[in-house]
């Protein structure tokens, strides 16, 4: 029987931290997917990746905002997830590899807690750095809708060209390309 004293807190200091580690260790990734920062106007943060990591982020936006979230993958070739604050998929992105920045363009469609979630495109990635910055934060304009659409439409062909269709679909992502350039300021 345990007693009241140093006995009681030899025997549950051990105990305590076993479960922390235990907690930390945990293979489902449980506390990768809860936010880890919250992003703002001009927020820059720099973190470290590896394959089957993710990193959460979120957004507090109010509707009608325009927010563009950049992220430089110098070394490991990132996707960015959005939820919108249902949870529900609002965009995904991952239109470059390595060297070029990804970016993230949207308009709060209400007010809430947007996820932005950073993962890296290839599940045995090399742990390697990524900065995201938040390089535009205000209300949003008519272009900005023109943006966001032609951004949206850019990344949808990519998608589709990197899955390598044939037949009708092939000739899809190219002028998806070309429309999204065209409305692209």
């Amino acid at each position: 029987m345990i007693h009241s004293g140093p006995r009681r807190v030899a025997f549950l200091a051990p105990l305590f931290c076993f479960s922390i580690v235990c907690l930390l260790t945990d293979s489902s990734g449980a506390l990768s997917r809860q936010p880890q920062a919250t992003l703002t106007a001009g927020s820059v943060i720099e973190r470290e990746i590896g394959g089957d990591e993710k990193h959460v982020y979120l957004l507090p936006l109010i509707a009608g905002q325009f927010a563009r979230i950049v992220v430089e993958q110098p070394a490991v070739d990132v996707v960015l997830s959005l939820l919108n604050p249902a949870g529900r998929p609002a965009a995904e992105v991952n239109n470059y590899l390595l060297h070029e920045p990804e970016s993230l363009s949207l308009i709060a469609e209400t007010n809430g807690q947007y996820l932005l979630s950073v993962s890296a495109a290839d599940s045995k990635a090399a742990r390697a750095n990524y900065k995201i910055s938040v390089e535009d934060w205000r209300a949003s304009t008519p272009r900005d809708s023109q943006f966001v659409d032609a951004e949206r439409k850019f990344s949808e062909a990519t998608q589709l060209w990197r899955r390598g269709r044939s037949g009708p679909d092939i000739e899809q992502p190219h002028h998806r390309r070309r429309r999204a350039i065209v409305l692209s300021p």
